[in-house]
């Protein structure tokens, strides 16, 4: 039995859906008017169905046609990774590839990498997402991203993944020049430390446990999305929350 629908008939359902007319679709297509016209009436003739409507000057699906370009969506789709893959096999190349940087790292680290890569294959799409600890991990497990930089010690299951140490951090403790730790004539405790509010970035895993490092038990934090907004809290030192003592301690001096 040969199909009367074909990729072609829903790719001009789909452009007069979302342009709202027959005339911007074609335009959309590179089509003239007429032609997409006939490809919708000879799709209804051979379906025996109507599939669109008129509402003042827009042309709305009708029920059946809400279902056909729905499942039919996932069609297009199919079919478009159907080519990609194809593409792939042929070339040996990613055509776009989804790279998460863990916000330990500067972006500025990654350019000059990108800028290389390009130079050998400049078809190639980059796409560059950021996340913080766990969520790096998260976002290779469940395959939103095909590589991750920076991220920390890898969780105790790796789910099969293939990764390499790259280099060591060293953490500095840091507080703003008028931080009232600053006055503190001595090596700080950890006593002197967990009296404050710490600025940390909040864990951007969905699924998988949260991370917290080098926080202390009970201290108070402050959580924030990005190392930028860590560096911008501690130098705009908003001081009635951010550097006052946590719940119930003391402080001294």
């Amino acid at each position: 039995m040969q199909t009367k629908l074909t990729l072609e008939a829903l790719e001009v359902l789909d452009a007069i859906d979302k342009k709202g007319s027959f005339a911007a679709a074609a335009a959309a297509l590179y089509r003239v008017p007429s032609a997409v016209t006939y490809s919708v009436q000879k799709l209804e003739e051979d379906l025996g169905v109507t599939l669109f409507k008129k509402e003042g000057r827009r042309s709305v699906l009708t029920p059946a046609g809400k279902v056909l370009l729905t499942r039919g969506r996932t069609l297009l789709d199919a079919a478009e990774r159907l080519v990609e893959t194809t593409r792939q096999v042929s070339t040996g190349w990613e055509s776009h590839l989804n790279i998460a940087i863990d916000s330990i790292l500067c972006f500025d680290v990654i350019y000059p990498h990108l800028k290389t890569f390009y130079q050998l294959k400049p078809d190639t799409e980059i796409n560059l997402y950021e996340e913080v600890l766990g969520g790096a991990w998260e976002a290779i497990i469940k395959d939103r991203v095909n590589l991750v930089i920076g991220a920390p010690e890898p969780p105790t299951h790796t789910h099969g993944l293939h990764y390499k140490e790259i280099m060591q951090v060293n953490w500095t403790f840091v507080v703003a020049k008028t931080h009232p730790l600053t006055e503190i004539d001595q090596p700080l405790t950890k006593a002197d430390i967990q009296k404050f509010r710490a600025v940390v970035i909040r864990d951007s895993s969905q699924q998988l446990p949260t991370l917290t490092q080098r926080v202390f038990d009970k201290q108070t934090v402050l959580r924030v999305a990005t190392m930028q907004h860590k560096i911008d809290a501690q130098i705009k030192r908003p001081w009635r929350w951010l550097f006052t003592p946590a719940p119930h301690s003391k402080t001294t001096g």
